[in-house]
C-alpha cells in the first residue's frame, strides 16, 4: 500500500508541489493583515523553519536515519509550500509598502523567485538553489522585522538586519556541517558565495532606494484647497470633480491667483513606531523636461493607527503647470506620490468638505 502511494506521489509530484505552492500563496493573501501582528510573524517564522527542515531532510538527515529516508520523498512538498507561503507573504507586505515607480525591480525579484522556484523544478531541488532562496527569505524577513522591533528605520537598522541574517545563515551552515561534514565540505564555499552575492545585490537595491521603505505604507493621499485640523480629525476642502475624472487618469486643480494648495496623506506605521517623513513639492519645467524641487516639508509620524498617521503640507506661490508631491522617508525612499495639474481661474469652482 505504501509503495503504491509512493508511486502515485512520484508521478504527480510536480503537480502536487505546484498545488502546495499555490495554497501557500492564497493563504497569505487571504489572512495577512498587519506587519506588526504576532500571528503573522509566527506564520512567517514557521515557513522559514519548515523550509530549513525540508532542506536538511532532503540533503543530510536522510543519510543518518531510516525515518528521514522515508520523509525525504515528501520534503519537496514541504519546501514548496514553505517557500510559496514565505515569498507570497513578502510580496504582500512589500507591495503594500511599495511605490511601483521606484520599487518595481525589487518586487520583480520576489516574483522571479516565486516563479523560478515553481517552474524550474529540477534546479529548485539543488542544495545551493534552496539555501540561496532560504537566505533571501531570512534577509527579506529581517529587513522588515528589525524596524518593527526597534520602532524606526534607517541605514544603520538595515545593516543590523543584514548582520542578523548572516549570523542565522552561519548557524544553519554550521548545523549542516555537524550533521553532514563530508557533504558540507563540498558545498560550504558555494553556500557562502551565494550568500555574499545576495547580500551585495540586496544592499545595492536598498542604497539605490529600490527596496520599499517597509514597514511604512501609504494608505491615502490627496490634493486639497485647504486642510484644517480639529479635535477629532481633519477637514479637507476640495473642488467637486466631474464623474469622468475618476475614470480618466490625471487630476486638475483649479485655483485663483495667489491661492495655496495642501497635500494631505495618511501613512501606516506599526505600533510604537516613530519616524519622520517628507512631502517634497516638485514642479515640472516644460523647457527642461524634468521636475525641480520647490519645497521640502518634514514632519514626524507615530505608528499604531490602522488607517495610518495623518498629516499635511501646504505650498504657497502655486503656478500653472504640472506638479507632484513625493512622500518620502528621510533616507529618500519613496512611500508614494501625488501628481496633478494646476490651472489658474477667475472664479472658484464648486467646493465641498470632507472629514477624515
Amino acid at each position: 500500500m505504501f509503495n503504491h502511494v509512493k508511486y502515485i506521489y512520484k508521478r504527480l509530484e510536480k503537480h502536487v508541489s505546484s498545488v502546495a505552492f499555490l495554497v501557500g500563496f492564497v493563504l497569505d493573501n487571504l489572512t495577512l493583515r498587519r506587519i506588526d501582528f504576532l500571528l503573522e510573524n509566527i506564520a512567517i517564522s514557521a515557513y522559514i523553519i519548515s523550509a530549513m527542515f525540508g532542506i536538511f531532510c532532503m540533503h543530510m538527515l536522510s543519510e543518518r536515519n531510516a525515518l528521514f529516508r522515508v520523509l525525504k520523498h515528501y520534503m519537496p512538498l514541504v519546501t514548496q509550500f514553505a517557500f510559496g507561503g514565505l515569498f507570497s507573504a513578502f510580496f504582500v507586505f512589500y507591495s503594500r509598502s511599495a511605490d511601483l515607480g521606484s520599487s518595481w525591480p525589487f518586487l520583480l525579484i520576489l516574483i522571479a523567485v516565486m516563479v523560478g522556484n515553481e517552474f524550474f523544478h529540477e534546479r529548485s531541488r539543488s542544495f545551493i538553489f534552496q539555501t540561496g532562496v532560504l537566505f533571501l527569505g531570512i534577509l527579506s524577513y529581517a529587513i522588515f522585522l528589525v524596524p518593527v522591533i526597534v520602532g524606526r528605520i534607517g541605514d544603520s537598522i538595515f545593516l543590523v538586519s543584514v548582520v542578523i541574517s548572516l549570523c542565522i545563515m552561519f548557524l544553519c551552515v554550521q548545523g549542516a556541517h555537524f550533521f553532514a561534514p563530508l557533504f558540507m565540505k563540498k558545498e560550504k564555499k558555494k553556500v557562502y558565495a551565494s550568500t555574499v552575492s545576495i547580500v551585495a545585490v540586496v544592499s545595492m537595491l536598498y542604497f539605490f532606494h529600490i527596496i520599499p521603505p517597509i514597514p511604512l505604507a501609504l494608505k491615502e493621499a490627496g490634493v486639497y484647497h485647504s486642510v484644517s485640523r480639529t479635535n477629532t480629525g481633519y477637514v479637507l476642502k476640495e473642488e467637486v470633480q466631474q464623474w469622468y475624472t475618476y475614470v480618466i487618469p490625471g487630476e486638475t486643480i483649479h485655483i485663483q491667483r495667489g491661492e495655496s494648495l495642501s497635500v494631505w496623506s495618511s501613512v501606516f506605521a506599526p505600533t510604537k513606531f516613530t519616524t519622520s517623513i517628507i512631502h517634497e513639492w516638485q514642479y515640472y519645467d516644460e523647457e527642461d523636461g524634468r521636475f525641480y524641487v520647490r519645497a521640502r516639508v518634514p514632519f514626524s509620524i507615530v505608528g499604531g493607527r490602522d488607517g495610518g498617521y495623518r498629516g499635511f503640507s501646504t505650498k504657497t506661490n502655486i503656478t500653472t503647470g504640472r506638479w507632484r508631491v513625493r512622500i518620502e522617508t528621510l533616507q529618500g525612499q519613496r512611500i508614494g506620490e501625488k501628481e496633478f495639474d494646476v490651472e489658474i481661474v477667475d472664479a472658484m469652482p464648486e467646493m465641498r468638505e470632507i472629514v477624515r
